[in-house]
């Protein structure tokens, strides 16, 4: 063999030699693996423009698609098919869904899941939100819930809990009649109106905070005028009692929600009473006397009120409040009828 033909040899065969290893190092198909921390996998909800709806974890995106882990395999979606992406997380992938929720002590709960961690279950229900320790849990129902997988539910669909409202704030106006105002007045009769809001929410209770305005008018008392001012004397007077309130109503209310409330509302106050006395001789005008005074007092207050639903945004009720002024001012107490607007507050069997 010739020495060009020696080196030719050796060429071809180091040639080989390095295809050789470059295709042992060549790397073969990738696979998903979730403890990838370099991956996508987020735990998604796909809405297609063409009503479907898919939830998945989502492990890639390209220019023009998406690669999606369902519970019907991979799928590869492109972009021109998604009205939109959304990005539920773990915590929060059941979010909204109606479920029944049955606990160790035999109650149970309907409601919609709102989160849910390793030991808190968090339910939003017919009388506010509650947070069960799932130590507790016994059982969860899924009651209707629709199915992301489907083709045929839409999330435009009119129940779907991205849709729901609550309000539980509520106004309350009411009517009062107080037999006395010290021993001077009497016959007192007053309006008042009152907004409420939650602050927290238990299982058979719910803690609100509340502000308002109350009026009250004591006329004089008509055994003052005998008696004192028997004769010839025209004695005339009154007494108005303006104030402003804030209020910590505590509810108490089945726990499943139902027809009847009772409350338990202490308050502080701040009272303008403004008193106005008269006498009037028709015999003698110029022993005529006209007084005035006004002053602000600050007070306290408690209340216990029990109401009715009266369809699921009313309620009527009645109750009796007992006032409590400072700087040595006369306290009295009323008994009240009032309505209240709300909404969300009771869960009626027929709705």
């Amino acid at each position: 063999m010739t020495l060009r033909g020696c080196a030719v040899l050796v060429l071809v065969l180091l040639s080989l030699q390095i295809a050789s290893a470059a295709e042992g190092q060549t790397p073969g198909p990738r696979t998903f693996d979730p403890g990838d921390t370099t991956a996508l996998r987020d735990q998604v909800v796909v809405y297609l423009k063409e009503g479907k709806i898919v939830d998945g974890v989502l492990i890639a995106k390209g220019r023009g698609v998406i690669v999606l882990i369902s519970a019907d395999g991979r799928l590869t979606i492109p972009k021109t098919n998604i009205e939109r992406i959304e990005y539920v997380g773990l915590p929060n992938s059941e979010k909204g869904e109606r479920v029944r929720v049955e606990l160790v002590n035999g109650r149970t709960y309907e409601g919609r899941l709102q989160r849910e961690s390793g030991t808190i279950l968090s339910l939003d229900t017919s009388f506010g939100a509650i947070d069960i320790d799932k130590t507790q849990l016994l059982s969860l129902q899924y009651l209707g819930t629709p199915d992301y997988r489907s083709a045929e539910e839409s999330h435009s669909a009119p129940d779907s809990p991205r849709k729901i409202r609550r309000n539980f704030r509520e106004e309350i106006w009411s009517a009062g009649y107080s037999s006395d105002f010290g021993t001077d007045y009497h016959g007192g009769y007053s309006l008042a109106y009152t907004r409420w809001a939650p602050i927290r929410s238990g299982q058979a209770m719910t803690l609100h905070g509340a502000g308002g305005m109350e009026l009250t008018y004591f006329g004089l008392n008509k055994d003052v005028k005998k008696t004192v001012y028997s004769g010839g004397v025209d004695a005339s007077g009154r007494a108005v009692l303006w104030s402003l309130h804030a209020a910590t109503p505590l509810t108490f209310h089945p726990v499943d929600g139902g027809l009847y409330r009772f409350h338990i509302v202490p308050s502080i106050s701040g009272t303008l009473v403004s008193r106005r006395f008269e006498l009037a001789y028709p015999s003698f005008p110029s022993n005529n006397v006209k007084e005035s005074s006004t002053s602000l007092r600050f007070g306290a207050g408690l209340d216990f009120l029990f109401d009715f639903a009266l369809g699921e945004n009313n309620s009527v009720g009645f109750g009796f409040r007992q006032r409590y002024l400072s700087g040595g001012e006369s306290h009295y107490s009323d008994f009240v009828l009032y309505v209240a607007r709300l909404r969300g507050l009771f869960a009626l069997p027929w709705s």
